[in-house]
């Protein structure tokens, strides 16, 4: 078995993640990945579709062609690989889909995005559509010094004073090959790719990666046309429009619960839409 951190929790595997930091194995252990043989539907769902069901703090996700995983209680995930499957494109969607459910169950806010903090003290949020560039902008600020905390799973919590925090999940950013020319960063920098045939490429950020939760001052939408703050009931839909596989959450019945949690988070958080940043910009 193999022992990681990340997402706070201490995980315990049978499958090598390797992209996760190792930790000893006498830590109490938070969450449990092995595989098994697992069923096709689950008894009395409170909803289902095609490959996906669930009820309380449970869910199954069937990935033709993949595997087929069971998120349990915020604990467990366990999968079951269809043949001939390569084990990256299996950890994708472990580190993925099932961790974003796992810390749905836990009761986190989990939104799609990066986290980046300039001086180390606090945290900005920046979320968008696919292909508005969260990635290649983590990447750009983590040249210019920035440091990452999460690369587009971004799960946040809040403390007893009500205040919001992100906590970090492992040491890399997800970045297109186009986009790495663009930023002049050296293929040497790169791991691999994050599965086979994948246009993206796993850059490893050890040195300005952030072990612990940084309060949260901002959730920025990246967008092409202009800049400005986000108020009222358009804050929820944002935030709404921007977590983390949000259906998911009918599926688990937790669907209420969360919603109060991200009212709290518009509340007490900005929220706004920032236009993309061009590469040759300097740094703000």
């Amino acid at each position: 078995m193999y022992h990681y951190h990340a997402f706070g929790l201490q995980i315990c595997s049978d499958l090598a993640l390797i992209d996760l930091q190792k930790k000893a194995c006498h830590q109490k252990i938070d969450v449990s990945i092995q595989a098994a043989d697992l069923p096709y539907q689950l008894a009395h769902p409170i909803k289902q579709s095609h490959g996906l069901m669930g009820h309380k703090h449970v869910l199954l996700l069937n990935i033709p062609e993949v595997a087929r995983f069971l998120i349990s209680d915020g604990k467990e995930i366990r999968y079951h690989i269809y043949s001939g499957v390569h084990s990256d494109t299996l950890r994708l969607f472990l580190l993925g889909s099932c961790m974003g459910a796992l810390l749905q169950q836990r009761g986190y806010i989990v939104l799609h995005g990066n986290a980046i903090s300039r001086d180390g003290n606090r945290c900005e949020v920046f979320v968008g559509h696919r292909g508005a560039g969260k990635s290649t902008l983590a990447a750009w600020h983590y040249l210019q010094g920035a440091y990452v905390l999460t690369d587009d799973v971004c799960a946040i919590y809040f403390d007893q004073d009500g205040k919001p925090w992100v906590i970090p999940s492992f040491p890399q950013l997800k970045i297109r090959q186009h986009a790495a020319h663009l930023l002049k960063l050296p293929t040497t920098a790169f791991k691999r790719r994050i599965q086979p045939n994948d246009e993206k490429y796993v850059l490893s950020i050890e040195h300005q990666f952030v072990n612990h939760a940084l309060p949260l001052v901002s959730v920025n939408e990246i967008t092409s046309l202009y800049d400005k703050n986000v108020r009222g009931v358009k804050k929820l839909e944002l935030l709404v429009q921007h977590s983390y596989r949000y259906h998911f959450l009918s599926y688990m019945g937790c669907m209420t619960s969360y919603l109060r949690k991200l009212m709290q988070l518009a509340a007490v958080t900005r929220v706004q839409q920032t236009k993309r940043l061009m590469i040759s910009q300097p740094c703000l």
